[in-house]
């Protein structure tokens, strides 16, 4: 059932529409889920039964009620117990199931509910449009929220962990899918009129939203790590791909294993590739489910980024499968956790440097968030669905403050909280203070303070700190809190000495304004505080001067406090500031650090900076920080700089940095630069980056004239992310000042249109491009839309996009 169309008024989460969520009460405790059905992906059809045994709390029971897909979709044929027929009534969402004489407390119930289903969510089936006959036919499942209840009967909570055993009849040629090990093999045995049957069984207790079933003509590429069999499924001829993808899978498990305490869990892991899949990926129990975009050429693993998103869903295999969350409001105990894990695994894989680069978009992102979009509890009960809390707070804030409760509590007593964690919720639901008694038991601290302020309360630290040094006294350091918030922390100030040292000194940041004096016998370089960003803390240095500020940037400063102060030295364009950027770009030891450097520079757009740019291309041997200089010789760039970018792109041998020069030829709006994007644009590249990548350039070139193909390019023969470009790049092109109001309203009509696209990211994409639009004309179809709109997310999104058009916008 949808919630209401209420829109939602800009930078906002509690919503008209939200409501303060309760888990739902059930007198009964589910143990056990045995699914028979049979799938056909031709056909939009599931029928077959499913068997639910469950045990009687506490008291006598005489309705037990399922939650069911509406009756529109679903029809319920009999409900059974030891082949008795049992009343029930199916209305709404909701299966009532009578009991005469009532259940007892203790009594253990065998419920069988015979159903067919025509599921439009939870139940996938693809293509989802017959016009495209190149896709394979293929269905799966994605149970998270609460959606497996449209496609068979069940007790659709988070908090309830049961096993499973799945059987699944298909056409032959086609392979089931699902948690667990495969009971016989897993190519399933030959049943009557060209059927096969599949067999698999999940014996240890799981979330049921994590119940993963896929069907699809695939095969199986085996590994193995220390007992973990290893499993991924991917269409015949892309073996050797997969090979190469997951190489580091045993790996990652043992650092998993390591760092919770407790090796992996489940004995059988792998992953699985599905068609227009709305997520980068899904952690259901023993297979992974991964967006098809994931399955690239092996030989791009690098320039991709892919062990990242692996990572992650790997980390859930213990937060939230082994320890699932009790009710979605402490979802960032799935989310959070697996966040900060998956950066402190590639950080055992690639170094310290990786780890850093990571954090600090960890931190842009979630800043960003509670900028432009909004400031919210991580742990909140009021929601209008509980999709909605999947943004930048429940994974990239509660990441940042599980990285500031370790620097805090120290590495011995963090890492002794999360192993005793881990180990005392393992096999069922946890909620937040479990986590809370766990870090204050390793460590002897209250942390009711702490969990108060940055867990259950909105926003963060905002500091301006500023120091002057009188040999009379030490050093003087004044912090000024620019936040009426209560978080209170204790954080490190680093001071540069003379000799090329850091010294570190603790220092408490409360609310208000603080003034600290500490000892010191000479005057120090510089100082900064938190250098190596282990606080949740916004920091407004712009009060630094120029010369403490260059002086943060040799390679005796700590890592990150280099690149933040290369962003403060971003907008002060004098010549010895780029001079001072311009020899660390060139000497600095850190690609992360590099890369900072090299969008300072670009900022100043000078002919000076941009001569250091392209210097740096020549030598630059990353090329993540090659995009960013590819990125930044365009910024501010004159037509004549046109020639050199088009000539580097020739050579270039990193599609991704390629890509980086496509945006700078994006920002010089002449005919030149549109001329080289042009030529980019079927370029065949990995994910279709480049032709993506030249899409968003052409947009920027703001030229009505290039509409008809941006139109183009959101036609569902093209790629997914070069259609999510194009729709992006309409809306900017539509607001053009040269962009007749006939070729907007063109525009906007085919927005409108996408707004019941069959694939997610597009409808998205078409949601913000309206909003960006900003004309009301689009309202109509924005509300269409919301009671059409099948996800809890999206229509979070039509609804911000009403109250977005709705709410006039101040003239900028």
């Amino acid at each position: 059932m949808h919630e209401p169309l209420l829109p939602c008024p800009p930078h906002v989460f509690d919503e008209p529409a939200a409501r303060v969520d309760a888990r739902r009460a059930l007198p009964v405790t589910p143990r056990h889920v045995a699914l028979e059905v049979t799938l056909d992906p031709a056909v939009v059809l599931v029928e077959g039964r499913v068997t639910h045994v469950f045990e009687v709390r506490a008291r006598a029971v005489t309705t037990v009620r399922l939650d069911a897909g509406d009756p529109e979709r679903m029809s319920v044929r009999s409900v059974t117990r030891d082949g008795q027929a049992v009343p029930f009534a199916h209305a709404g969402e909701a299966l009532d199931v009578q009991f005469e004489p009532a259940l007892v407390p203790g009594e253990r119930v065998e419920l069988v509910v015979a159903y067919s289903a025509q599921p439009t969510t939870g139940l996938h089936f693809v293509p989802l449009d017959p016009e495209v006959p190149t896709q394979r036919l293929q269905v799966w499942t994605q149970g998270a929220m609460e959606d497996h209840h449209h496609w068979f009967p069940c007790f659709d909570a988070p908090e309830h962990l049961v096993t499973t055993t799945v059987t699944v009849t298909v056409p032959e040629g086609y392979v089931a899918l699902s948690n667990g090990r495969p009971e016989g093999t897993a190519s399933g045995e030959p049943v009557d009129d060209g059927r096969r049957r599949f067999h698999w069984s999940m014996e240890r207790p799981h979330a049921l939203y994590l119940l993963n079933l896929v069907v699809d003509r695939l095969v199986e590429v085996t590994d193995e790590a220390d007992g973990v069999s290893l499993h991924h499924w991917v269409p015949a001829g892309r073996e050797a791909d997969a090979r190469v993808l997951f190489a580091r899978m045993p790996e990652m498990l043992r650092f998993f294993a390591h760092a919770t305490g407790k090796p992996y869990p489940f004995g059988r892991y792998g992953h699985v590739f599905l068609q227009e899949f709305m997520w980068g990926g899904m952690e259901n129990t023993t297979l992974t489910s991964l967006t098809d975009l994931a399955l690239i050429e092996g030989r791009h693993l690098d320039e991709e980024d892919l062990e990242r998103l692996f990572a992650h869903e790997l980390a859930h295999q213990w937060f939230g499968d082994l320890i699932a969350p009790r009710g979605w409001p402490e979802l960032w105990l799935n989310e959070s956790f697996a966040t900060y894990f998956e950066i402190l695994c590639m950080q055992a894989l690639e170094g310290d440097d990786d780890f850093e680069r990571r954090l600090l978009a960890e931190r842009d992102n979630y800043f960003g968030e509670a900028r432009d979009r909004y400031a919210r509890p991580i742990v909140t009960r009021k929601y209008a669905h509980p999709y909605v809390l999947f943004d930048r707070h429940a994974y990239e804030k509660g990441c940042l403050v599980l990285h500031t409760l370790r620097d805090q509590l120290g590495e011995t007593a963090f890492w002794t909280g999360v192993r005793s964690y881990v180990s005392t919720c393992a096999g069922r639901a946890a909620e937040t203070a479990e986590l809370r008694r766990a870090f204050e038991e390793a460590s002897g601290e209250d942390l009711t303070a702490f969990f108060e302020q940055m867990v259950y309360g909105a926003g963060h630290a905002k500091v301006r700190p500023k120091w002057r040094y009188d040999p009379r006294y030490g050093l003087e350091v004044e912090l000024t809190r620019l936040d009426d918030g209560a978080q209170s922390l204790v954080a490190t100030l680093g001071v540069g000495t003379s000799t090329g040292e850091t010294r570190r000194f603790r220092v408490p940041v409360t609310p208000g304004h603080r003034v600290i004096v500490l000892p010191l016998d000479k005057a120090p370089r510089w100082v900064a505080l938190d250098p190596d960003f282990a606080c949740l803390i916004e920091l407004d240095e712009q009060d630094e001067p120029d010369d403490a500020l260059r002086a943060r940037l040799v390679d005796t400063a700590p890592r990150l406090l280099r690149g933040r102060t290369a962003r403060v030295l971003a907008g002060r364009a004098t010549p010895q500031n780029q001079q001072a950027l311009a020899r660390a770009l060139v000497s600095d030891t850190s690609g992360t650090t590099r890369i900072e450097l090299a969008r300072a520079l670009g900022d100043h757009r000078s002919d000076t900076a941009r001569e250091a740019l392209f210097a740096a291309l020549d030598t630059e041997p990353d090329w993540r920080v090659r995009v960013a200089l590819s990125r930044a010789v365009g910024v501010g760039a004159d037509p004549s700089v046109v020639p050199r970018i088009a000539t580097r792109l020739a050579v270039e041998t990193s599609h991704r940095a390629r890509c980086g020069l496509l945006q700078a030829l994006g920002l010089i709006q002449v005919p030149a630069a549109r001329a080289v994007i042009e030529s980019q644009l079927e370029v065949d590249a990995p994910r279709a980056c480049i032709a993506t990548a030249a899409v968003s350039a052409l947009a920027a070139q703001e030229e009505p004239e290039t509409i008809d193909t941006l139109l183009d390019r959101t036609a569902r023969t093209r790629p997914r992310l070069v259609r999510t470009a194009a729709i992006a790049g309409l809306a900017r092109v539509a607001r053009a000042d040269a962009t007749k109001p006939a070729l907007r309203r063109r525009v906007r009509e085919r927005l409108e249109a996408l707004l019941r696209d069959p694939t997610f990211s597009v409808r998205a994409a078409a949601i913000d491009a309206l909003k960006e639009l900003n004309e009301t004309a689009a309202l109509p179809a924005l509300r269409r839309a919301h009671g059409a709109e099948t996800f809890g997310l999206l229509r979070r999104f039509l609804r911000e996009a009403l109250g977005a058009l709705e709410t006039p916008r101040k003239a900028t």
